[in-house]
């Protein structure tokens, strides 16, 4: 089976499969103080919302978008590596939060001590969104997080209920007690993480267009807000409204 080792690999695969013609483009992955990655395509630097293809987010919106019942909000729990900041991780989780619930942050109160911050995020349609976040883990730890829907009619999880941690995709007990595991999704994607393989999903979806690169660039203004909005909040102590 061939190994994909970077997101333009994967990429270009993906469109070869279609048999699409491969675009000029540039994957610009996040460093530094970035907030995203980026993909310069039809020279356009797009945001890079690549958490929107997470399978088990896109199990959650199908649930909101099928439910006969009212969104109330999103209770998320979100710790990761100290080789992401808080504002990178805040970010992610406020535009998770949104996408979901379906409405952009309003107001935002928030504290924090170290790298750990708490945030009650208020949406303009009145659902709220109650983030405990931290980038407290040791480098190269996997990232854990929960994120758990309530509405009227009704809740959903990415998580099963009496799992704590991240789960593997395939566990093998071979040479010792401790088992191997893998975390690869797609079989075409072989030897990407699932990170990655969501960047390329999104990659692929603004290259046929079937996603909007305008929405992303929107998205990614408002966000950056959002996350003054946070910090200041956790820093004065006061409730932060986020800029229009």
């Amino acid at each position: 089976m061939e190994k994909i080792n970077t997101v333009e690999e994967g990429l270009n695969k993906l469109l070869g499969m279609l048999e699409i013609p491969v675009p000029e483009y540039e994957f610009i992955p996040r460093s530094g103080n970035e907030l995203c990655d980026y993909l310069v395509l039809d020279g356009v630097r797009i945001p890079l919302l690549w958490w929107h293809y997470h399978e088990k987010f896109c199990g959650i919106k199908d649930f909101t978008e099928a439910n006969p019942g009212k969104n109330c909000c999103i209770n998320v729990y979100s710790f990761t590596s100290k080789d992401e900041s808080i504002s990178q991780l805040l970010y992610r989780e406020i535009d998770i939060a949104e996408w979901l619930l379906g409405s952009r942050a309003k107001k935002i109160t928030a504290f924090s001590a170290g790298g750990a911050l708490n945030a009650i995020v208020v949406m303009n349609n009145a659902t709220v969104a109650n983030l405990e976040l931290a980038v407290t883990m040791p480098e190269g730890a996997l990232p854990q997080c929960q994120h758990r829907l309530l509405t009227t009619n009704g809740m959903a999880n990415d998580r099963v209920v009496d799992t704590v941690t991240v789960q593997s995709a395939i566990n093998v007990f071979a040479r010792s007690p401790k088992p191997d595991v893998y975390t690869d999704l797609e079989s075409w994607l072989y030897g990407l993480t699932p990170d990655d393989t969501n960047k390329v999903e999104c990659a692929l979806a603004l290259v046929r267009k079937r996603e909007n690169k305008d929405d992303f660039i929107s998205a990614d203004k408002h966000l950056r807000k959002a996350v003054k909005a946070a910090l200041k909040s956790a820093d004065k102590e006061v409730t932060c409204t986020v800029e229009a």
